[in-house]
């Protein structure tokens, strides 16, 4: 049995029936057709076109007509009525037709209009049916557009935490920028975005765009970003300081004039550090909901650059107490000045040549530079002796390890969590970024076995192959090179290829192979010249 106008009419005002009717895009157009389904089953013979109001967009935006089921959009630029249509109240009569305002909670919604080829009478008869269409109709579209805003406002909230888990862990400014500029394109469309970041070793301009841009529209983005920076602040800008950053596509050069314009600036701690901008190249783009996500967006971008920039400051805290203490060790023995930095950079170009991670080659890089830190509790006669030592002697040198272990057994450093992102873990959706930690287990068995011989019998506790730490198996091999072609009391130094040569012959027995022939493989790639004043991986 056919359901009943009435009950489809009822049926229009739960959420369950409208859902259904939008399907699982939540396609408004298809809940719109099903409206005026059921209100032209109850008013027959009658042209019923329902037009809906974007209240971001402050028009209509959506019109649907039964009598060709097609659906237009934005038809505000129609009659005058429609540019009026927010402001009714109540039905409006006009020759064949009626403009009968949908609101609720005197919210507008939209407008249901009925043309009647007999005349108005014929619509005046059918009042009490046109009034029950009229508020079930309001109620429906009310209902759904606070479904359809809460689901919106999931959507926001999801790609806010997607995006605070891409920051948290980020300590690196152009990463911050990247993940903001995607972070933007994913919630809001614009055509090209400015990021003004006021950092303390230099301020940036980075602009982006979809599109190829003509130098008088960059001109008149910097400009844009001046203007809006002294908006802000009251202060100029320095552009005599200003480094630009330009990440815009090949192409045919657009001369666009900026026709819509939204900004949020980055602030911390009552500072000004920044500010976004987006631009677009069309009339009307951004809406209030776009103001809002890209203030909030603003405010999570300014917390990771003070945390990039906090993370910066306490890893050269940290470097500079680890630099004091390798000064401290070579300061014993003119001959082995500078001898922690270049085992530092091997070690540190071994490691990025193997692929490791970033924070063991970060552990490498520190255990390099305290890896002979022990032997500030050995006597200078020792270290500066020109004959061979006793036996004796020899003992005491290799206790090296051992004090150093001691030295640094109560030293907690900030370590940094989080750094590195796999495609198997996610970054904790946190704001804390530090942790105080002892200096990583690792660094100190890598300076404690770095003795070791691979084929066991080394010293402190003669241990072999795999069982000794990765990063103290490359430490032996940089410290090995080092010491060969360094001067020392009792011989000159070697040359690289006298160097190279001895390395290949205790391969195996002292050194791990692998690791040499990586070593050597970058000797010859690279040369010994360019691995001393590599800065990669340094503080």
């Amino acid at each position: 049995m056919m359901q009943s106008t009435s009950q489809q009419l009822l049926n229009i005002v739960s959420l369950q029936w409208a859902t259904r009717a939008m399907g699982a895009h939540l396609k408004i157009e298809t809940l719109a057709k099903e409206i005026l389904a059921v209100v032209n089953a109850r008013i027959p013979g009658k042209n019923i076109r329902l037009a809906l109001w974007d209240e971001q967009k402050r028009h209509l935006s959506l019109e649907v007509e039964t009598r060709s089921s097609r659906v237009r959009f934005s038809p505000s630029s129609g009659s005058e009525m429609y540019r009026k249509a927010s402001g009714l109240y109540a039905p409006i009569f006009k020759g064949t037709t009626i403009y009968c305002p949908l609101r609720t909670q005197d919210k507008f919604l939209g407008l249901l209009i009925f043309e009647s080829p007999s005349g108005l009478a014929a619509l005046r008869t059918e009042q009490e049916e046109l009034i029950a269409c009229i508020r079930l109709a309001s109620v429906a579209l009310g209902n759904i557009a606070l479904l359809m805003e809460s689901e919106k406002r999931g959507q926001d909230m999801f790609r806010f935490n997607v995006l605070s888990r891409a920051l948290n862990p980020t300590v690196n400014e152009t990463e911050i920028i990247k993940i903001l500029s995607d972070g933007v394109e994913w919630m809001m469309p614009f055509d090209a975005s400015l990021f003004l970041i006021l950092s303390k070793g230099q301020n940036t301009l980075y602009i982006r765009s979809k599109k190829p841009l003509h130098p008088t529209v960059l001109a008149n983005l910097k400009k844009l970003s001046r203007e809006t920076f002294f908006n802000f602040t009251k202060n100029a800008l320095n552009t005599s300081a200003l480094a630009v950053e330009i990440n815009a596509p090949s192409g045919k050069q657009i001369r666009s004039p900026v026709k819509a314009f939204l900004n949020a600036p980055l602030i911390t701690k009552d500072k000004i550090i920044g500010l976004i901008c987006l631009v677009s190249f069309q009339q009307d783009q951004f809406t209030p909901r776009d103001h809002q996500n890209l203030s909030a967006l603003a405010a999570h971008g300014a917390v990771a650059f003070e945390n990039a920039w906090l993370y910066a400051d306490l890893r050269r805290t940290y470097f500079s107490i680890v630099s004091a203490l390798t000064s401290a060790i070579e300061a014993k023995d003119r001959y082995t000045r500078g001898h922690s930095v270049l085992v530092s950079r091997y070690s540190v170009a071994i490691a990025q040549e193997m692929g490791l991670s970033a924070s063991l080659i970060e552990s490498i890089e520190i255990a390099g530079l305290l890896h002979d830190l022990g032997k500030l509790g050995v006597p200078e006669d020792i270290l500066l002796k020109k004959d061979k030592l006793t036996p004796a002697e020899y003992e005491v040198v290799k206790s090296h390890p051992d004090i150093a272990l001691k030295i640094l057994g109560p030293v907690e450093f900030p370590h940094f969590k989080g750094q590195e992102k796999t495609a198997e873990s996610s970054p904790e959706l946190t704001l804390k970024l530090f942790e105080l930690a002892d200096l990583s287990d690792e660094v100190k068995m890598m300076i404690y076995h770095h003795h070791e011989r691979y084929a066991g019998g080394g010293y402190p506790k003669g241990i072999k192959q795999e069982e000794i730490p990765l990063g103290a198996r490359i430490l032996a091999v940089a410290d090995t090179f080092e010491a060969l072609t360094a001067d020392r009391p009792y011989r000159k130094a070697f040359s690289t290829d006298e160097a190279i040569k001895i390395l290949l012959k205790i391969k195996g027995e002292q050194l791990d192979a692998r690791i040499v022939t990586v070593f050597i493989s970058l000797l010859r790639k690279k040369g010994v010249e360019a691995l001393r004043e590599s800065t990669a991986g340094s503080f």
